[in-house]
């Protein structure tokens, strides 16, 4: 599997890795972490964490120390990753997809327009 992208909700916990997050905002829940290799690495258990484990996502983890399950999109199913998608969020994806094409339109109307004046 490619990507974990576990839901974490408030009251779990998981795992910074300071010597393999690409961003301050990366965590890998405890399973990851605890098939992961980080001997020697400054690490710190985070609590009542919110989010998606980012264990096999190249721009968020440095590959060499993704865990024993995921190893990196190049093998990931879309499917696979829509299925582990929190629902509020696939429920609203297509709304804000419209919303930011309506918002973009009416930008490229205005630029159009006062292109138009000079």
């Amino acid at each position: 599997m490619g990507v974990c992208a576990k839901q974490m909700n408030y009251g779990d916990v998981a795992w910074r890795c300071l010597d393999c997050e690409k961003d301050p905002t990366c965590i890998i829940c405890s399973e990851c972490f605890e098939k992961g290799d980080h001997e020697g690495h400054r690490v710190q258990l985070k609590r009542n964490v919110g989010g998606c484990c980012d264990c096999g996502d190249p721009e968020a983890w440095d590959e060499n120390h993704f865990c024993s399950d995921h190893k990196g999109q190049h093998d990931i199913d879309p499917k696979e990753v829509l299925n582990k998608m929190p629902a509020t969020i696939k429920n609203s994806a297509i709304s804000v997809f419209k919303e930011l094409s309506s918002e973009i339109k009416r930008i490229s109307m205005e630029l159009e327009d006062s292109e138009n004046l000079f």
